[in-house]
């Protein structure tokens, strides 16, 4: 378990970036970031900002 051990194997690609992660996909998250990665779209047409990742989009549908 990273979490524990303090490990952070999983670094950022992204160069200059000097970030890591004890999880791969929390590692993707963070680097979709460098990148216009708004993937995930809201069916909403009162929110018109597309979002990184579906958490952010169910945050901002929620407000």
């Amino acid at each position: 378990m990273n979490s524990h051990t303090g490990n952070r194997p999983h670094v950022c690609r992204y160069p200059g970036c000097p970030k890591a992660f004890t999880t791969r996909s929390n590692m993707l998250r963070h680097f979709r970031a460098h990148f216009d990665g708004s993937t995930f779209v809201p069916w909403d047409a009162a929110c018109p900002h597309g979002h990184a990742d579906s958490l952010r989009l169910q945050a901002s549908l929620s407000q």
